[in-house]
């Protein structure tokens, strides 16, 4: 029998011989290990913010690109109305090309006017909810609200006879009732661009329209108006930045401005609320190189007619000589249509509750308009 000694020395003697052949086998397996593969231990935190950074990057940045409200955007031909062409004739049309802005009187009878108001009056009262737009306070101090024509959903006509019952008047519960004046009014601004296409509009082409319509309220008090700006984003690139830029490609897109008025068909002058516009002068005007007199009267450009004249003042823009200033006023009824690229705008504030029904429609600008 070996003694406590002997053990010891032996024990030390085999230690010493395979202590070299396990080091050696883990600075194999280690070779191994930095050849296939890494150990997440051995990551800095340094090394985890370089990663993070061009990843977050690329996750902004797809975001924005895919961020839109035109993605169930339809044709102008889905959206083809009746009233839509019987009352935008091919003169308007070319008049649209001509001056970028055309305006339509009496565009809906009173009997749906009367009925669209009621609308707006009932759903406020309901789940209608106008809220300040994204647009900075101190441009646009104007509420909204976004209303569509689509069909109810299966949820919604499941229960459509209990909602009738109840008389909820909320736009989306009211999608299938041809009588409703508010809808009405949307099938006529949305039926637009097939009139416009079909009377060979060649100011913009490959036209997508949204399914989403804006109501605007300014407020009877004075305080709201929307300064001078237009419809569509003009900005290059390189002053936007790439986001910004991507997240604005609903508003690049923009090339027809549609505006119908829902206020009181004898809404006098005095009540404020006109819309401002800036065109360009075609040619000069009889009476000098600011207009007729001195340019501070309320001339119209000829090519307008006489139903027009009663809505449209106009003169020269004190800012620019190659300028011409229009204002609108918003009666119920008016349709006003223009380019979203080239006519500069702005609301005036208004004495008395102004309503505006708008829808841009999307698309392409031909070079040579």
């Amino acid at each position: 029998m070996w003694n406590s000694a002997t053990r010891r020395r032996l024990s030390s003697s085999v230690a010493s011989t395979c202590n070299p052949l396990r080091r050696h086998r883990q600075q194999q397996q280690q070779r191994q290990q930095r050849q296939h593969g890494f150990n997440l231990k051995d990551i800095s935190f340094d090394s985890l913010v370089a990663l993070a950074i061009p990843i977050g990057c690329l996750s902004l940045l797809t975001e924005a690109y895919f961020r839109t409200n035109l993605s169930d955007a339809d044709t102008p031909a889905s959206c083809a109305n009746s009233e839509s062409s019987r009352i935008l004739l091919e003169h308007h049309v070319r008049e649209l090309e001509q001056h970028g802005l055309v305006v339509i009187p009496n565009a809906i009878s009173q009997t749906i006017l009367t009925a669209a108001q009621r609308d707006i009056a009932q759903q406020q009262q309901q789940q209608l909810v106008f809220e300040p737009s994204a647009n900075d306070s101190d441009v646009r101090q104007d509420q909204i609200t976004w209303v569509r024509d689509d069909p109810v959903s299966d949820h919604d006509m499941a229960d459509h006879e209990h909602q009738q019952s109840k008389q909820q008047n909320s736009t989306r519960q009211n999608k299938d009732n041809k009588n409703n004046g508010l809808v009405q009014c949307i099938h006529l601004v949305r039926g637009i661009a097939h009139a416009l296409e079909k009377h060979n509009y060649t100011g913009s082409h490959h036209h997508r329209v949204p399914k989403d319509c804006q109501l605007a309220l300014y407020k009877g008090d004075e305080s709201a108006q929307y300064h001078r700006h237009l419809d569509r984003c003009t900005t290059p690139l390189h002053e936007l930045g790439l986001l910004s830029w991507l997240r604005a490609s609903d508003y690049r897109g923009r090339t027809i401005t549609i505006i119908l008025y829902l206020n009181h068909a004898d809404r006098p002058v005095e009540a404020g609320g006109l819309l401002r516009c800036w065109t360009v002068q075609q040619q000069q005007q009889p009476g000098g190189e600011d207009g007729e007199g001195s340019g501070n009267g309320n001339t119209v450009s000829s090519s307008l007619n006489e139903s027009t004249s009663a809505l449209l003042s106009s003169s020269s823009s004190p800012s620019s000589s190659a300028s011409f200033m229009r204002d609108v006023q918003p009666i119920g009824g008016t349709l006003l249509i223009f380019q979203s690229d080239k006519i500069e705008h702005m609301v005036l504030p208004s004495s008395v509750d102004r309503y505006a029904l708008t829808s841009w429609i999307d698309g392409r600008i031909n070079v040579c308009s």
